[in-house]
């Protein structure tokens, strides 16, 4: 038998597992793990996993914006559509990378990252699929809604009440106004947005767009799905985030502007 650390299944029978055990089969081996944070960018992962594999940015960002790479994946996943090749698109396979902990086995490459990687992604979405085709979105919408409710929430048991706020500005229709989706549009990460960013038109840009950013703007949670799919229902049109992360809600404009100024902090 073969010293090493395997990652094996209970589903394997014994001769399974002592034929894996006794010729080091190199698909099982463990590697290295690796931990990527749910509400990282595309560039923000690549830099979290190559801090902790033998693997470089530059590699990760090559293959995940490889559009014959990313073809392969469409075919394969059936979840995935090439409304992501769109050039509108800044990273394709933004809010499509499930972020998570994982165990690496065989060879540590950026296509075997990215394989177990929306192998979970693609785990978490098939045990929703039945409320997915109830919901009236489209996976792409699913995701990219899911991921401006990820940013813009400090704890999980917000979530399903700003999807509410969203999912109600969509059906007025109003527009959404998520700083999130301005500043991702300009590649910037800070709190304070100024109204030159805001009015900085991109096609991530809901303030001065109609309806959802092009696609998503982070690696988000199933909290997050799962927040915009089991939505609150509420009559909440606006949310403000005090300094130590409580969320204030507003049904008008002037109720919103009255918790903004009441508790401004930035």
């Amino acid at each position: 038998l073969q010293a090493d650390t395997y990652l094996l299944s209970k589903s394997m029978s014994l001769e399974e597992i002592f034929t894996i055990i006794n010729t080091n089969d190199f698909e099982y081996v463990v590697k290295e793990t690796f931990t990527v944070p749910e509400g990282l960018t595309i560039p923000e992962a690549a830099k979290k996993i190559a801090s902790q594999l033998d693997v470089t940015e530059s590699d990760l960002l090559k293959l995940w914006s490889d559009k014959t790479y990313l073809k392969e994946l469409i075919n394969k996943y059936s979840w995935m559509s090439d409304v992501i090749l769109s050039s509108d698109v800044l990273y394709p396979l933004e809010g499509y990378l499930y972020p998570d902990t994982y165990i690496l086995t065989g060879e540590i490459s950026a296509e075997n990252i990215t394989k177990v990687m929306l192998n979970q992604m693609d785990k978490i979405l098939t045990a929703r699929k039945e409320k997915i085709d109830k919901s009236g979105f489209t996976v792409h919408q699913l995701l990219t809604l899911a991921s401006v409710v990820q940013g813009e929430s400090g704890a999980f048991t917000d979530m399903p009440t700003i999807a509410g706020v969203f999912i109600n500005r969509i059906k007025v229709p109003m527009r959404l106004q998520s700083d999130i989706t301005v500043l991702y549009g300009i590649q910037k990460k800070h709190v304070d947005v100024t109204y030159s960013e805001m009015y900085k038109d991109t096609p991530y840009n809901t303030y001065t767009r109609d309806g959802l950013p092009v696609a998503p703007v982070c690696l988000m949670s199933s909290y997050a799905i799962d927040g915009v799919l089991d939505y609150e229902s509420h009559d909440y049109y606006y949310f403000f985030a005090c300094e130590d992360g409580k969320v204030l809600y507003a049904r008008t404009l002037a109720e919103h502007e009255r918790n903004a100024n009441e508790n401004s902090w930035y």
